[in-house]
């Protein structure tokens, strides 16, 4: 009995760290993980890392977003979920309470050609090797840095917890088996 309660306890632990490690490798935004997986490989393949790295670090960013505004809550999701304020060093502008920022977005609205009827948040501005390009909504500025932000990054806490249930999984069944073999 207590080698089939040891079995059991052992099978419900993989099942629960297996769908940890699943629930971990989910693509929060509407592209899915295979899709995003086969392009990443394509990529790799037709171009260098080091071209990537270069591409990041001769490039400059000023993302103006509105306290409060859903669409700049999902893409600073985003940003976080891949590093992207730490990898592309993203000047990140309030505008809905600084006056300051809302009129610095309004003078690079009118400079960048964009009509004034259309003002709205999240604005990004990308700088690419000297050449600025304005994109607006959250979905196409992940779009737009989703060849460089691919990366996933690991979560630490949800691997020490995997990492742990492993242990547990192998170190209780074989204490309830030498348990069973001394009664």
């Amino acid at each position: 009995m207590k080698k089939a309660l040891s079995t059991i306890f052992l099978l419900l632990i993989c099942l629960f760290s297996f769908s940890v490690s699943f629930a971990e490798n989910i693509d929060l935004t509407s592209t899915s993980t295979w899709e995003s997986s086969t392009w990443i490989i394509n990529e790799i393949k037709n171009s260098e890392l080091t071209n990537i790295w270069s591409w990041i670090l001769e490039n400059s960013y000023t993302y103006y977003y509105g306290q409060g505004c859903s669409y700049c809550a999902n893409l600073d999701k985003y940003f976080k979920w891949v590093w992207a304020y730490d990898k592309l060093n993203i000047v990140k502008k309030e505008v809905y309470f600084d006056d300051k920022n809302r009129q610095e977005m309004m003078d690079e609205w009118k400079r960048l050609w964009l009509s004034e009827s259309d003002i709205w948040v999240p604005f990004f501005i990308v700088n690419e090797s000297w050449v600025e390009t304005p994109i607006i909504g959250d979905g196409p500025i992940i779009e737009k840095l989703k060849p460089i932000l691919w990366e996933v990054p690991e979560n630490k806490n949800k691997t020490i917890i995997f990492t742990i249930l492993i242990v547990l999984a192998i170190i209780i069944p074989v204490f309830l088996i030498k348990l069973s073999n001394k009664n």
